[in-house]
């Protein structure tokens, strides 16, 4: 019963950072949080690369291939959003300052839910991941969306606190209030990276 200690689901043998959606069209003026937010994922993915975590990217990635008019109906409240991440867009691009390498996964995703259509279940049960640190934008959407998924799969799911942007400041934290309180630990950047440095001291 219990959830394991912090330092056990980060440690880099059994985790990977997911860093959702944190492309150019959502680092925009609807989520104004990710202005503060971006320069302290930045800093936790060189703390990652510096741990040996493995890092998994995903984008939305939206077309006429993929639409349906439920799906598109989501853009009955927000018009203005209907040309969000498509296909061949600079917007639908991973923003510069955290920018892929090759050795780093990237999954194009059709939906809110990560996991949904595509091979990334597959790609982190090949690399033996167990524990999932989610980041992101937004928050209450994608980032949520995809920690739930992950938790109903039996992934260890942490919630990087600092590393999450939404459109508003009450979806933030209510998310984060509903992530500790049923499917896992919600942390700091900080947190995390202690836990890293701790493991690599030789005991």
């Amino acid at each position: 019963m219990g959830r394991p200690a912090l330092e056990q689901l980060v440690d880099p043998k059994r985790a990977a950072v997911m860093i959702i959606d944190v492309q150019n069209d959502f680092c925009s003026a609807e989520f104004p949080a990710y202005q503060a937010m971006l320069p302290r994922l930045e800093r936790f993915v060189a703390e990652a690369r510096r741990a040996g975590v493995r890092l998994v990217y995903t984008r939305a990635v939206h077309s006429d291939k993929t639409d349906s008019a439920v799906w598109v109906s989501r853009y009955a409240t927000r018009p203005h959003r209907q040309n969000t991440c498509r296909v061949g867009t600079p917007g639908v691009e991973i923003h510069a300052s955290i920018k892929p390498r090759p050795e780093d996964v990237v999954v194009d995703k059709h939906r809110y839910n990560a996991f949904l259509g595509t091979d990334l279940e597959l790609i982190l049960r090949a690399q033996r991941i167990e524990s999932l640190l989610f980041t992101g934008i937004a928050t209450n959407v994608c980032v949520e969306n995809a920690a739930r998924e992950a938790f109903q799969r039996d992934f260890w799911t942490v919630m990087v606190s600092d590393c999450m942007a939404a459109h508003s400041e009450d979806a933030h934290k209510a998310t984060l209030v509903n992530a500790e309180r049923g499917f896992g630990p919600v942390v700091t950047s900080e947190q995390v990276a202690k836990a890293w440095q701790k493991l690599a001291v030789p005991a």
